[in-house]
């Protein structure tokens, strides 16, 4: 291609995982396409990724929740348009257990089984992908996205009206995540140069299988990691749950509506081991963990945990940057899977790189359960007297949540992580969430010529 002598751009493209909610159904027995991954090692991948983000985004002393499933989608889709050493740094950073083509198919069909719902459970995952009008994408490209995402392209006029594509695409996020999330993309970053935005959005709601009773909730002590004490609302219960205790921790699933997806809460014994918890538990762990905790029983246990209420936001480009991928933010972006630039019509763009990854997430915890008296079955068991006396029952399993503890929301079909945080502090108004600076990424510098793609 010969070089015109005109000045030219990288264009931004903005990457948005909005998040809010996940829900529940049967797993899809439809067979994945033909890829050289399977979802279940696409769902692997994505919970890698979450615990490697967790440490590097958690902030001492505050609250986090986030999605690690939106957040893989969403960049997966950038993904599948990267090349060279780009799309190198993304795999490894994000976890991707193939090649961008290999890894949508697989994502895709994950993204697609997270579109179900039954009897006091809901989950939809939705995807969309705004392109500026004169942007001539790859034609692969465009039909990987629309099959093997499930989403559609819309053209907008980023150049004469930003503010109007902004508003568009916030709408769009806040219909898909029931209202959840209202404004994803603060003002000012989407601007007349930007190319793209490629958005995934998940919303879950759903009963508990075993319900708190309101009545049991009562403001208790809640034992903070400096040692300091305060008070917490803490939902008590008394059922049948899986627990294992693996050295100085603890891990308990909560089953929710139709036992699809579970919270599972990890504790340290002691406030103060909260910090080495997190410092020490890697992937193969956890998963081996959750593994264990599958095979569990459920058995007698007494449970305390907090009612919870986050609201977490950031724009992960930095952090996704530090963790090993900066190509894919700087001049030297190689997104040529996606578009060849320059165009006819885009005469001055060189090529696309990421500006902004932005991320939010909410949950809400409290008591609400499901009514199965229609169609649950009561089995009562008889209690059987005789002269000679057992032994006595083993002790219940003692889950107090008293203290700082992580918990994440999977999806038991997949094995893949929909959801994950942690609660160290309990007063946080997380309404809000944290002040991330979503303040416009300054635009690429000018210079003679097209910086070289790697």
């Amino acid at each position: 291609m010969v070089r015109s002598r005109r000045i030219r751009r990288l264009l931004p493209m903005v990457i948005v995982a909005p998040v809010l909610a996940a829900c529940v159904s049967s797993w899809s027995s439809t067979t994945p396409e033909a890829s050289d991954v399977t979802v279940q090692e696409a769902a692997e991948g994505s919970n890698a990724f979450a615990l490697d983000l967790y440490r590097e985004v958690a902030n001492e002393g505050d609250n986090l929740f986030f999605s690690p499933a939106s957040i893989s989608l969403a960049m997966g889709f950038a993904y599948r348009g990267a090349d060279g050493q780009t799309a190198e740094e993304m795999r490894e950073v994000m976890r991707f257990p193939a090649g961008p083509e290999a890894y949508l198919s697989s994502a895709g069909e994950l993204d697609r089984s997270m579109n179900l719902s039954g009897e006091g459970r809901e989950l939809r995952s939705a995807n969309a992908f705004w392109v500026h009008e004169d942007l001539e994408l790859e034609p692969d490209y465009m039909a990987d996205l629309e099959q093997k995402a499930s989403g559609a392209f819309r053209r907008v006029d980023f150049t004469t009206d930003p503010e109007a594509a902004r508003n568009t695409i916030n709408r769009w996020v806040s219909g898909k995540t029931e209202d959840r999330i209202e404004e994803l993309i603060a003002k000012g970053v989407i601007r007349p140069k930007t190319a793209a935005v490629l958005v995934n959005a998940i919303y879950w709601k759903a009963d508990w299988l075993k319900p708190f009773k309101a009545e049991a909730t009562t403001e208790e002590p809640f034992f903070m990691a400096d040692g300091s004490e305060i008070t917490a609302n803490l939902m008590n219960a008394r059922n049948d749950f899986r627990g294992i205790e693996r050295g100085s921790v603890k891990l308990i699933e909560l089953p929710y509506a139709g036992e699809e997806v579970s919270m599972v809460a990890i504790l340290p014994d002691d406030p103060d081991g909260f910090a080495r918890l997190e410092g020490s538990l890697t992937a193969s762990r956890l998963e081996r963990w959750l593994s264990d905790l599958d095979e569990a029983e459920p058995y007698d246990t007494i449970l305390a945990i907090p009612k919870m209420s986050l609201d977490w936001s950031a724009d992960l480009g930095e952090a996704i940057e530090e963790m090993g991928a900066p190509l894919a933010f700087s001049r030297n972006a190689n997104f040529d899977r996606m578009a060849r630039l320059p165009q006819p019509r885009l005469p001055d763009w060189c090529g696309l790189t990421i500006s902004n990854v932005i991320h939010q997430a909410n949950i809400d915890v409290d008591e609400k359960g499901s009514e199965a008296a229609a169609a649950t079955a009561v089995v009562m068991s008889a209690i059987v007297t005789s002269g000679r006396r057992g032994p006595p029952p083993p002790p219940p399993f003692v889950f107090r949540a008293d203290h700082p503890f992580m918990f994440l929301l999977r999806d038991k079909r997949s094995g893949a992580i929909l959801f994950m945080g942690r609660l160290v502090d309990p007063r946080q108004d997380n309404t809000d969430g944290p002040s991330p600076d979503l303040s416009p990424v300054p635009e690429v510098s000018p210079a003679e010529g097209c910086p070289p793609k790697l």
